[in-house]
């Protein structure tokens, strides 16, 4: 089933929304309009057929592609309680945006018949937040082109076999496709926004499957501040205003972006896309508290425009913040006490060493509102790590930057790409908000920032953001494999068909990220800090109300134990079962000892079979799945990039059964050894007694390599495949 949101990048088909009736008949004279106007299109390209004999082993090709933009201002009167009875009233700003994309695939085997056959679709979907709502409206329509030249027109409403969700996403089943037919498809969505927060709208050039012919429309009122940006060498569009006023971006191309692989690759790094973002230059302010960016105050259409005003008025922002809002109230244990204790116990600290204590001191007191989620919360305790830097005179500088998920901080378009940083100037520490569910001391730089430009500006004694021109753009550092590493030892025992395992694992940074997130609970967490600070108050003291705590009670009782068995399966790709226990003996928050620590106790079944006098073990399930190598992986035209440099060792010990011994040749098949400048993959194994003892190693090196070493990287992945697969014979003596 190809889903929606795969077909089109542009649609958000699947974000979760509320369900919102609305008539039937209603809906189908609405589609059947949107129908009528998509099919009576005048678009040449969409009556060629043919396929062009290069293309011929491609699974599927998409013959043309369009996309349509338009948007419309609009402003409604609205009461508002009390308000409402004494004659008050107030302007609802919104805009209302129509997107299309429509394509017509040719489908060159089966395989890309079953992928183009169903399709899950919601018709409805509104949101509404305070004073802010998004109602969508959604039609599908599609029609199949026969060998034969016979087209048939797609009645959508039969099609939808069932719903499929609790929030009634419906499946679309297109009915009689064949190899050699070609399907001519259409999304439209209407969003009514009743705000002036628009999301960014992007269209993408890197493909799935060959795109020859792409056209582009796009309309957008007078209204409008619109800023966009062609990124990875995406073709270029041309503006235009039309007689109403309105700004025009039109795109005609037979250009295509390369073909985008499954794995190891920054969708924003690199596949050719272009950036629209769209600001309703009249807010909601005072009522929705909507305010239009400064940078986002003129009226007109502009490309590729200057990063460092957004920069500067995010900063801007950030200093309005910090003095206006008041930090650390109603944190619990106050943060003062615990602070001025620590500094007492070791005056001659580094100013790093100290912004460190400041962190660990309010990832605790904003644990009790949930540090592990929110983003508000998250920005709040930076503001507050300034305010203790200033405090202790502390010298540092405030700089901004993006995720590797965003564009470059020299290439934003909005505030909102954002990420705050800070780094105090004695050493190499960069503080940012706690994420990636990683949990270590407060300098630790997640890979998602590692690498990334940064601007940094020193605050000065009040006012704040210095003169644009004193921006400095700097690099931030990477990491190494030494930074990142995950060393498991298993102590293994046979038992009948299954294994007993006993599995202590250590890991450091990146490596440590989806073990952190899964298997600690909030009171672990609190635990951790409580016990490296001076405060004798718990978690549940410092929890805002008992309903609340004995609410968090419940989850974690309920969930973590599922969430590590999650996590004990994806150590092998296989269900596990019998889990005796699961602890944590280091959460990994301290700089001084940064490991994730924690020990389980599990069965793996049907790890072993009998073979005549003899036992299979499935010996390569003992390690960590990856995805093999695919056909259509073999050959890569974009180059790598990783999240970080990063180490997996795993030391196993195998009791082997009394009276049983391992084969010669299952003893030399443990052997193996792929090396070289992307990483590597090598095990060996040694015979010790009654125990067979394996170390395996799988490492990447790099953060980024060519293309041209895609050979290399794929010679380690079939080399961790092939000990994945690999079963040993022991036998009786």
């Amino acid at each position: 089933m190809r889903s929606i949101s795969i077909f089109i990048c542009l649609l958000l088909f699947t974000s979760s929304f509320v369900w919102a009736a609305e008539e039937k008949a209603d809906y189908q004279a609405y589609s059947k309009s949107i129908r009528e106007w998509v099919w009576g299109m005048d678009l040449p390209q969409f009556n060629n057929y043919k396929l062009p004999k290069e293309y011929t082993k491609e699974s599927s090709v998409v013959l043309a592609r369009y996309t349509e933009i338009t948007t419309a201002s609009t402003a409604s009167f609205s009461g508002m309680g009390v308000l409402t009875l004494l004659g008050g009233f107030h302007v609802n700003r919104g805009v209302n945006l129509s997107k299309l994309m429509r394509q017509t695939v040719y489908l060159n085997d089966k395989a890309a018949v079953d992928e183009y056959s169903e399709y899950d679709f919601r018709s409805y979907s509104f949101n509404a937040m305070g004073h802010k709502s998004l109602n969508v409206k959604r039609v599908l329509g599609a029609k199949v082109i026969k060998k034969s030249g016979e087209v048939k027109v797609v009645d959508i409403d039969e099609a939808a076999s069932m719903d499929v969700s609790d929030d009634k996403v419906t499946r679309i089943a297109i009915p009689g496709l064949s190899v050699g037919d070609v399907l001519d498809l259409f999304a439209f969505e209407f969003v009514e926004h009743t705000n002036v927060s628009i999301d960014p709208i992007v269209i993408y050039f890197g493909n799935e499957e060959p795109v020859l012919n792409t056209q582009v429309h796009c309309v957008f009122d007078k209204d409008l501040n619109v800023r966009y940006r062609h990124f990875n060498g995406a073709p270029h569009m041309t503006r235009s205003v039309d007689d109403k006023g309105n700004y025009t971006l039109d795109l005609k191309t037979s250009i295509q972006g390369k073909k985008m692989p499954e794995r190891y690759y920054i969708a924003a790094a690199q596949v050719p896309y272009i950036r629209i973002d769209l600001t309703r230059l009249k807010s909601n302010r005072g009522i929705a508290g909507q305010i239009v960016p400064k940078y986002a105050l003129k009226e007109g259409i502009f490309e590729d425009p200057d990063p460092t005003d957004i920069v500067r008025y995010y900063l801007d922002m950030v200093d309005s913040y910090y003095w206006r809002v008041p930090h650390n109230v109603g944190l619990s244990p106050k943060p003062r006490g615990i602070i001025e204790e620590l500094i007492k116990r070791d005056p001659n600290m580094s100013d790093t060493q100290k912004a460190d204590i400041f962190y660990k001191v309010l990832a605790m007191c904003y644990g009790a509102n949930n540090i592990k989620v929110g983003e508000q919360k998250e920005y709040d305790m930076l503001t507050s790590l300034v305010f203790w830097l200033r405090d202790y005179k502390i010298k540092y500088q405030v700089g901004v930057t993006t995720t590797r998920f965003k564009p470059s901080i020299d290439n934003i378009l909005d505030h909102r790409d954002i990420s705050f940083i800070i780094h105090v100037e004695d050493g190499d520490g960069y503080f940012v908000a706690p994420y990636e569910g990683v949990y270590q001391n407060g300098s630790y730089l997640p890979a998602a920032y590692q690498g990334r430009k940064a601007y940094f500006a020193p605050y000065e004694e009040r006012t704040g953001v210095v003169d644009g021109d004193k921006y400095q753009l700097v690099t931030l550092p990477v990491s190494t494999v030494d930074d990142n590493k995950l060393s498991s030892e298993l102590k293994v025992t046979i038992d009948d068909r299954a294994l007993r395992i006993v599995r202590k694992t250590s890991a450091t940074g990146h490596a440590k990220l989806q073990d952190q997130e899964a298997m600690i609970s909030h009171f672990q967490l609190d635990s951790a800090y409580r016990s490296q600070l001076p405060t004798t108050q718990t978690y549940s003291d410092r929890y805002p109300t008992k309903t609340l705590y004995r609410m968090q009670i419940e989850y974690y009782k309920r969930y973590i134990p599922q969430l590590q068995k999650s996590v004990l399966k994806g150590y092998h790709g296989v269900g596990v079962s019998n889990v005796d226990y699961v602890k944590i003996d280091n959460v990994g928050i301290d700089a001084e000892n940064p490991a994730f620590v924690n020990e389980a106790s599990y069965t793996l079944e049907k790890m072993v079979f009998d073979s005549g006098d003899s036992k299979v073990l499935s010996v390569g399930r003992l390690i960590d799945p990856k995805q093999p190598i695919s056909e259509e992986e073999e050959e890569r035209e974009v180059d790598i990039y990783f999240a970080c440099p990063i180490s997996r060792c795993h030391s196993i010990d195998i009791e082997l059964p009394q009276g049983y011994e391992l084969s010669p040749s299952s003893l030399k098949a443990l052997h193996m050894s792929v090396a070289n400048n992307i990483g590597e993959f090598t095990s060996k194994a040694t015979i010790e007694g009654s125990h067979l003892k394996i170390e395996v190693k799988n490492q990447f090196s790099q953060h980024h390599a060519p293309v041209s070493d895609w050979q290399k990287l794929k010679d380690i992945l079939k080399a961790h495949q092939a000990f994945r697969e690999l079963n040993i014979v022991i036998r009786k003596r």
